[in-house]
């Protein structure tokens, strides 16, 4: 096993987008529930087959792309159903579909360009995996980090009995303060 730098930094690109890719996810469900979202997110197959065709150069057959086709069909169907939901649930907009689509396109362009490093690396698989999931993690823990500082810098939460109460949202890292002095102090 050997450390060559050039292949090392090709698992930059897809560790930098699968960070964005995980964190825009929750803004996307605060447009869309999470069962017509993670329907909607098939069309990331449409998008893995066009980027194969542009930068693998992959030949696909008539069944691929009529399965593509039919694939596009029922997810039109789904997102032109009636748009009439019960008291509470989430109503589709079009912010939410265009960030439903880019996160689906740069998700499909990281999952093609991580076959490509992949697939053009001289190292084991094992090597190659810690290589993309060291880099996930570190960018990762960055904008846990990053997003950490940037509430607690403008942090609005509530006072409930003397400590204040984070104002908590999906996707963030909080930590209250009252349950913190639980833990560590006996």
């Amino acid at each position: 096993m050997t450390f060559n730098f050039r292949e090392n930094v090709t698992f930059i690109v897809p560790g930098i987008i699968y960070v964005v890719d995980n964190n825009i996810s929750f803004l996307i469900l605060q447009h869309y529930d999470p069962s017509t979202m993670q329907v909607l997110s098939n069309v990331k197959v449409l998008f893995i087959a066009v980027f194969y065709r542009l930068l693998l150069k992959k030949v696909l057959f008539a069944n691929q792309y009529i399965s593509l086709l039919l694939l596009a069909c029922g997810l039109v169907v789904c997102e032109s159903g009636d748009n009439h939901k019960m008291p509470g649930q989430v109503v589709s907009s079009w912010t939410g579909f265009s960030m439903l689509m880019a996160n689906n396109c740069l998700a499909a362009f990281a999952d093609v360009y991580c076959e490509y490093a992949l697939k053009s690396s001289t190292s084991s698989i094992h090597f190659q995996n810690l290589q993309l999931y060291s880099y996930g993690i570190l960018f990762n823990s960055i904008a846990v980090i990053t997003i950490s500082a940037i509430k607690a810098a403008f942090f609005t939460g509530s006072h409930h009995m003397g400590h204040r109460v984070p104002d908590v949202r999906p996707g963030h890292l909080h930590v209250c303060h009252h349950e913190v002095q639980q833990q560590l102090l006996p």
